[in-house]
Protein backbone atom coordinates (compact mmCIF):
# COMPACT_ATOMS: atom_id res chain seq x y z
CA UNK A 1 0.00 0.00 0.00
CA UNK A 2 1.61 3.35 -1.22
CA UNK A 3 -1.09 5.46 0.75
CA UNK A 4 -1.28 5.70 4.40
CA UNK A 5 -3.36 8.49 6.43
CA UNK A 6 -2.37 9.10 10.20
CA UNK A 7 -4.17 11.28 12.52
CA UNK A 8 -1.57 12.75 15.74
CA UNK A 9 -3.01 13.80 18.71
CA UNK A 10 -1.85 15.89 21.82
CA UNK A 11 -2.98 16.40 25.47
CA UNK A 12 -3.33 19.94 24.77
CA UNK A 13 -3.39 22.58 21.77
CA UNK A 14 0.44 23.18 20.35
CA UNK A 15 1.46 23.33 16.90
CA UNK A 16 4.38 20.78 17.55
CA UNK A 17 3.95 17.39 16.53
CA UNK A 18 6.52 14.28 16.23
CA UNK A 19 5.72 11.53 13.11
CA UNK A 20 8.03 9.75 10.91
CA UNK A 21 8.65 8.72 7.26
CA UNK A 22 6.72 5.75 7.50
CA UNK A 23 8.24 3.78 4.16
CA UNK A 24 11.43 2.05 2.71
CA UNK A 25 12.09 4.80 0.51
CA UNK A 26 12.69 8.37 0.80
CA UNK A 27 10.21 11.19 1.45
CA UNK A 28 10.61 14.39 -0.61
CA UNK A 29 9.68 17.45 2.01
CA UNK A 30 8.60 19.64 -0.57
CA UNK A 31 6.03 17.67 -2.15
CA UNK A 32 5.04 16.25 1.84
CA UNK A 33 4.67 19.64 2.79
CA UNK A 34 2.52 20.56 0.06
CA UNK A 35 0.31 17.48 -0.07
CA UNK A 36 -0.65 18.65 3.58
CA UNK A 37 -2.02 22.14 3.94
CA UNK A 38 -2.40 23.60 7.40
CA UNK A 39 1.23 23.02 7.94
CA UNK A 40 4.17 25.85 7.78
CA UNK A 41 6.59 24.87 5.48
CA UNK A 42 9.33 23.92 7.71
CA UNK A 43 10.25 20.59 10.19
CA UNK A 44 12.82 19.68 12.56
CA UNK A 45 14.89 16.21 12.68
CA UNK A 46 16.38 15.57 15.53
CA UNK A 47 18.49 12.84 16.21
CA UNK A 48 21.39 11.55 19.55
CA UNK A 49 24.12 13.23 16.70
CA UNK A 50 22.28 16.49 16.69
CA UNK A 51 19.50 18.07 14.74
CA UNK A 52 18.44 19.81 11.02
CA UNK A 53 15.86 22.50 11.10
CA UNK A 54 14.68 22.87 6.90
CA UNK A 55 13.12 25.77 5.54
CA UNK A 56 10.89 24.62 2.49
CA UNK A 57 11.32 27.53 -0.13
CA UNK A 58 8.52 28.14 -2.51
CA UNK A 59 10.79 26.88 -5.60
CA UNK A 60 11.11 23.48 -3.52
CA UNK A 61 14.46 23.74 -2.74
CA UNK A 62 15.64 24.19 1.00
CA UNK A 63 17.27 25.88 3.14
CA UNK A 64 18.69 23.87 6.34
CA UNK A 65 20.63 24.08 9.12
CA UNK A 66 22.72 21.60 11.63
CA UNK A 67 25.14 18.78 11.98
CA UNK A 68 22.75 16.67 9.83
CA UNK A 69 21.59 17.43 6.02
CA UNK A 70 19.14 15.86 4.08
CA UNK A 71 18.92 17.92 0.72
CA UNK A 72 15.41 18.01 1.09
CA UNK A 73 14.73 13.95 1.31
CA UNK A 74 14.24 12.65 4.64
CA UNK A 75 15.83 8.56 4.90
CA UNK A 76 13.50 5.43 5.69
CA UNK A 77 11.89 5.67 9.41
CA UNK A 78 13.39 9.04 9.97
CA UNK A 79 11.52 10.71 12.71
CA UNK A 80 10.56 14.52 12.39
CA UNK A 81 8.42 17.10 13.65
CA UNK A 82 6.02 19.21 11.67
CA UNK A 83 4.45 22.41 12.76
CA UNK A 84 0.98 23.76 12.47
CA UNK A 85 0.04 26.93 10.97
CA UNK A 86 -2.29 27.01 14.43
CA UNK A 87 -2.23 25.45 17.97
CA UNK A 88 -4.21 22.18 17.34
CA UNK A 89 -5.03 19.08 19.53
CA UNK A 90 -4.66 16.79 16.89
CA UNK A 91 -3.39 16.85 12.56
CA UNK A 92 -3.65 14.72 10.03
CA UNK A 93 -1.10 13.83 7.57
CA UNK A 94 -1.30 11.93 4.50
CA UNK A 95 1.48 9.96 2.72
CA UNK A 96 1.05 8.53 -0.94
CA UNK A 97 3.29 7.65 -3.28
CA UNK A 98 3.69 11.16 -4.81
CA UNK A 99 5.68 12.14 -1.75
CA UNK A 100 8.37 9.37 -2.31
CA UNK A 101 11.48 8.59 -4.00
CA UNK A 102 13.68 6.24 -4.26
CA UNK A 103 16.19 8.41 -5.48
CA UNK A 104 18.86 9.31 -2.41
CA UNK A 105 19.49 12.87 -2.05
CA UNK A 106 22.64 14.04 -3.21
CA UNK A 107 24.20 15.28 -0.08
CA UNK A 108 23.67 12.08 1.24
CA UNK A 109 26.44 9.76 2.50
CA UNK A 110 26.60 6.16 3.65
CA UNK A 111 24.67 7.30 6.95
CA UNK A 112 21.24 8.64 6.33
CA UNK A 113 21.33 11.84 6.78
CA UNK A 114 24.68 13.09 6.59
CA UNK A 115 26.59 14.93 4.21
CA UNK A 116 28.31 18.11 2.52
CA UNK A 117 25.87 21.26 2.57
CA UNK A 118 23.14 22.11 0.92
CA UNK A 119 23.57 24.48 -1.72
CA UNK A 120 20.53 27.31 -0.87
CA UNK A 121 22.52 27.91 2.41
CA UNK A 122 25.47 28.88 0.56
CA UNK A 123 23.53 32.16 0.80
CA UNK A 124 24.35 32.44 4.62
CA UNK A 125 26.50 32.60 7.29
CA UNK A 126 26.48 29.32 9.79
CA UNK A 127 27.44 29.72 13.25
CA UNK A 128 28.16 26.23 14.25
CA UNK A 129 28.32 25.18 18.16
CA UNK A 130 30.78 22.62 18.75
CA UNK A 131 32.51 20.31 21.59
CA UNK A 132 35.62 22.49 23.04
CA UNK A 133 37.13 19.38 24.39
CA UNK A 134 36.07 16.78 21.49
CA UNK A 135 35.48 19.35 18.68
CA UNK A 136 32.30 16.95 17.64
CA UNK A 137 29.34 19.80 16.09
CA UNK A 138 26.46 19.79 18.27
CA UNK A 139 24.05 22.27 16.13
CA UNK A 140 24.65 25.07 13.91
CA UNK A 141 22.29 28.02 13.20
CA UNK A 142 22.13 30.12 10.15
CA UNK A 143 22.12 34.10 8.84
CA UNK A 144 21.08 34.73 5.63
CA UNK A 145 20.70 38.15 3.78
CA UNK A 146 17.74 39.37 1.59
CA UNK A 147 16.69 42.82 0.94
CA UNK A 148 13.17 41.82 1.14
CA UNK A 149 13.24 40.12 4.68
CA UNK A 150 11.99 41.71 8.12
CA UNK A 151 13.95 42.04 11.28
CA UNK A 152 11.16 40.73 12.87
CA UNK A 153 10.04 36.75 12.98
CA UNK A 154 7.92 36.20 9.89
CA UNK A 155 6.58 32.73 9.38
CA UNK A 156 8.16 30.66 6.06
CA UNK A 157 11.22 33.47 6.75
CA UNK A 158 12.81 32.53 9.58
CA UNK A 159 12.82 29.00 11.36
CA UNK A 160 12.04 29.05 15.43
CA UNK A 161 14.25 26.93 17.33
CA UNK A 162 12.23 23.95 18.81
CA UNK A 163 12.66 23.82 22.52
CA UNK A 164 11.13 20.22 23.48
CA UNK A 165 12.01 19.96 26.62
CA UNK A 166 13.62 16.67 25.90
CA UNK A 167 16.51 17.54 23.83
CA UNK A 168 19.41 18.31 26.16
CA UNK A 169 22.16 19.14 23.10
CA UNK A 170 23.50 22.29 23.30
CA UNK A 171 21.39 25.02 20.79
CA UNK A 172 23.30 27.97 18.96
CA UNK A 173 20.55 30.46 18.10
CA UNK A 174 20.42 33.87 16.67
CA UNK A 175 17.42 36.77 17.48
CA UNK A 176 14.32 37.10 15.27
CA UNK A 177 12.63 40.14 16.78
CA UNK A 178 11.62 38.42 20.13
CA UNK A 179 12.58 34.82 18.95
CA UNK A 180 15.09 32.42 19.17
CA UNK A 181 15.64 31.41 15.49
CA UNK A 182 17.91 28.92 13.47
CA UNK A 183 17.42 29.65 10.44
CA UNK A 184 17.22 33.93 10.24
CA UNK A 185 16.38 36.07 6.88
CA UNK A 186 17.17 39.88 7.43
CA UNK A 187 18.07 42.88 5.19
CA UNK A 188 20.41 44.23 7.89
CA UNK A 189 22.51 41.93 9.92
CA UNK A 190 23.81 44.89 12.31
CA UNK A 191 22.95 43.95 16.21
CA UNK A 192 21.92 40.74 15.54
CA UNK A 193 22.24 38.45 18.76
CA UNK A 194 23.90 35.23 19.18
CA UNK A 195 22.64 32.98 22.02
CA UNK A 196 23.59 29.55 23.33
CA UNK A 197 21.17 27.26 25.13
CA UNK A 198 21.24 23.74 26.92
CA UNK A 199 24.90 24.20 28.29
CA UNK A 200 26.53 24.11 31.47
CA UNK A 201 29.80 22.99 29.99
CA UNK A 202 32.58 25.04 27.36
CA UNK A 203 31.85 25.20 23.78
CA UNK A 204 33.17 26.38 20.75
CA UNK A 205 31.11 28.95 18.51
CA UNK A 206 32.66 28.79 14.90
CA UNK A 207 31.53 31.39 12.11
CA UNK A 208 31.85 30.39 8.82
CA UNK A 209 30.85 31.31 5.06
CA UNK A 210 31.10 34.61 6.93
CA UNK A 211 31.41 37.00 3.62
CA UNK A 212 27.72 35.80 2.27
CA UNK A 213 26.58 38.77 4.78
CA UNK A 214 29.22 41.58 3.94
CA UNK A 215 32.10 42.72 5.45
CA UNK A 216 32.94 45.00 8.43
CA UNK A 217 31.17 43.19 11.42
CA UNK A 218 32.64 42.40 14.42
CA UNK A 219 31.37 40.01 17.49
CA UNK A 220 30.83 41.89 20.09
CA UNK A 221 30.99 40.49 23.66
CA UNK A 222 29.12 42.44 25.85
CA UNK A 223 30.34 40.60 29.48
CA UNK A 224 34.02 42.06 28.22
CA UNK A 225 33.22 44.73 26.29
CA UNK A 226 35.68 43.58 23.84
CA UNK A 227 35.40 44.09 19.59
CA UNK A 228 36.15 41.02 17.37
CA UNK A 229 36.46 41.17 13.69
CA UNK A 230 34.04 38.86 12.23
CA UNK A 231 36.14 37.08 9.71
CA UNK A 232 36.34 33.44 7.92
CA UNK A 233 36.53 30.72 10.80
CA UNK A 234 36.47 32.93 13.67
CA UNK A 235 36.07 30.68 16.56
CA UNK A 236 34.85 32.18 20.71
CA UNK A 237 34.64 29.57 23.20
CA UNK A 238 32.02 29.99 25.97
CA UNK A 239 31.21 28.52 29.31
CA UNK A 240 28.03 27.51 29.41
CA UNK A 241 24.38 29.02 28.13
CA UNK A 242 24.69 32.86 26.69
CA UNK A 243 22.14 35.51 26.23
CA UNK A 244 22.68 38.72 26.50
CA UNK A 245 25.93 38.62 25.68
CA UNK A 246 27.39 38.27 21.89
CA UNK A 247 25.85 39.97 19.05
CA UNK A 248 27.35 40.77 15.46
CA UNK A 249 27.84 44.51 15.09
CA UNK A 250 29.19 47.16 12.87
CA UNK A 251 30.84 49.80 15.28
CA UNK A 252 30.46 50.37 18.82
CA UNK A 253 27.78 53.34 18.86
CA UNK A 254 24.99 50.58 17.87
CA UNK A 255 25.41 48.62 20.99
CA UNK A 256 26.54 50.70 23.99
CA UNK A 257 23.25 49.72 25.94
CA UNK A 258 22.04 46.74 23.73
CA UNK A 259 22.52 44.03 26.95
CA UNK A 260 21.08 46.65 29.61
CA UNK A 261 17.93 44.27 30.34
CA UNK A 262 18.22 42.38 33.43
CA UNK A 263 15.83 38.97 34.94
CA UNK A 264 15.46 38.29 38.09
CA UNK A 265 13.33 34.79 39.61
CA UNK A 266 12.69 34.54 42.79
CA UNK A 267 10.59 31.11 43.29
CA UNK A 268 7.30 31.53 41.20
CA UNK A 269 7.63 35.51 40.66
CA UNK A 270 9.59 36.62 37.41
CA UNK A 271 10.82 40.30 37.56
CA UNK A 272 12.04 41.91 33.73
CA UNK A 273 14.10 45.14 33.73
CA UNK A 274 15.49 47.55 31.51
CA UNK A 275 17.00 50.39 31.97
CA UNK A 276 16.01 52.41 28.43
CA UNK A 277 13.88 55.03 28.09
CA UNK A 278 11.67 53.03 26.08
CA UNK A 279 8.34 50.74 26.39
CA UNK A 280 9.54 46.93 27.50
CA UNK A 281 7.99 44.49 26.20
CA UNK A 282 7.99 40.74 27.22
CA UNK A 283 7.02 37.53 25.79
CA UNK A 284 7.82 34.05 27.72
CA UNK A 285 7.36 30.12 25.61
CA UNK A 286 6.82 27.08 26.84
CA UNK A 287 9.02 23.86 26.31
CA UNK A 288 5.82 23.65 23.56
CA UNK A 289 6.74 27.16 21.99
CA UNK A 290 3.00 27.90 23.38
CA UNK A 291 3.35 31.55 24.65
CA UNK A 292 2.04 32.16 27.81
CA UNK A 293 3.08 35.91 28.89
CA UNK A 294 2.92 38.69 26.79
CA UNK A 295 2.93 41.63 28.05
CA UNK A 296 3.83 45.57 27.27
CA UNK A 297 4.85 47.84 29.93
CA UNK A 298 5.98 51.80 29.53
CA UNK A 299 7.65 51.83 33.18
CA UNK A 300 10.19 49.48 31.83
CA UNK A 301 9.35 46.77 34.60
CA UNK A 302 7.00 43.89 34.01
CA UNK A 303 6.44 41.27 37.19
CA UNK A 304 4.38 38.10 36.64
CA UNK A 305 4.64 34.99 38.05
CA UNK A 306 4.97 31.55 36.47
CA UNK A 307 4.29 27.54 37.10
CA UNK A 308 6.52 25.43 37.74
CA UNK A 309 8.13 24.39 34.43
CA UNK A 310 10.92 25.90 31.99
CA UNK A 311 10.22 28.76 29.70
CA UNK A 312 12.27 30.93 27.36
CA UNK A 313 11.68 34.86 27.96
CA UNK A 314 12.08 37.15 25.32
CA UNK A 315 12.50 40.74 26.18
CA UNK A 316 12.89 44.18 24.52
CA UNK A 317 13.50 48.03 25.30
CA UNK A 318 14.23 50.27 22.38
CA UNK A 319 17.80 48.85 20.92
CA UNK A 320 17.80 46.48 24.60
CA UNK A 321 17.51 42.82 23.60
CA UNK A 322 17.63 40.18 25.56
CA UNK A 323 16.60 35.84 25.30
CA UNK A 324 17.17 34.24 28.99
CA UNK A 325 16.18 30.35 29.55
CA UNK A 326 14.83 29.94 33.15
CA UNK A 327 13.58 27.13 35.45
CA UNK A 328 10.44 27.84 37.71
CA UNK A 329 11.06 24.78 40.59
Amino acid sequence: NTELTVTLRGNAPNKYFMTGNPFMAYLDLAKFLNENAGLVKQIYVMNGDGTSDIRVNADGTVTETGTNKTGGLLAPMQGFFVVAENSTTSITLHFNAETMTVARPAVASATPLYGSRSASEADGMTITASSAHTGRPLSAALVTLHGAASADFRVGEDVEMLMDGLNTTPRVYTIAGNNAVTINALNDIDSVEVGLVNTESDVTLTFTDVDAIGSGYSLYDAETGSFTPLSEGLSVTVNGAVAGRLFITSGAADVTDIAAITIDVNNSEVCVNAAADAPLKVHVADTLGRNVVSLTEPSGTATFRLERGIYVVYAEAGKQRLTQKIVIQ
